[in-house]
C-alpha cells in the first residue's frame, strides 16, 4: 500500500474531494477538514452522512478512484491509512 495518495495541498486536493464526494451525490463536509489526514478520515465523513455506503461492494475503491484522478496514483494501492496529501 502506499503511503499517501499524492495529492500536493495546492488545491488539487479540494478538487479530488468534490469529485469523491460527487459521486456518491452528497456535498462535501467541509467542517470535518481539519481533522482529515488520511483517506480513512476522508471515508469516515462521507459514511457518516451515507452509511449505506459502506454496503457496496466496490464503494471504497470508487472513492479511491476519484481521489487518485489528479496525482494519477493507481487506487489499487491506496488504503485507509494512506495520507492524503504529501
Amino acid at each position: 500500500m502506499l503511503e499517501s495518495v499524492g495529492l500536493g495541498g495546492d488545491g488539487d486536493e479540494i478538487d479530488a474531494v468534490e469529485k469523491a464526494f460527487a459521486r456518491f451525490g452528497i456535498p462535501v463536509p467541509y467542517d470535518d477538514a481539519p481533522n482529515w489526514v488520511t483517506v480513512g478520515d476522508l471515508w469516515a465523513s462521507l459514511l457518516r452522512l451515507l452509511p449505506r455506503a459502506a454496503e457496496q461492494p466496490d464503494a471504497f475503491f470508487r472513492f479511491c478512484r476519484d481521489l487518485c484522478d489528479k496525482p494519477g496514483t493507481d487506487p489499487h494501492l491506496i488504503d485507509e491509512n494512506s495520507r492524503l496529501i504529501l
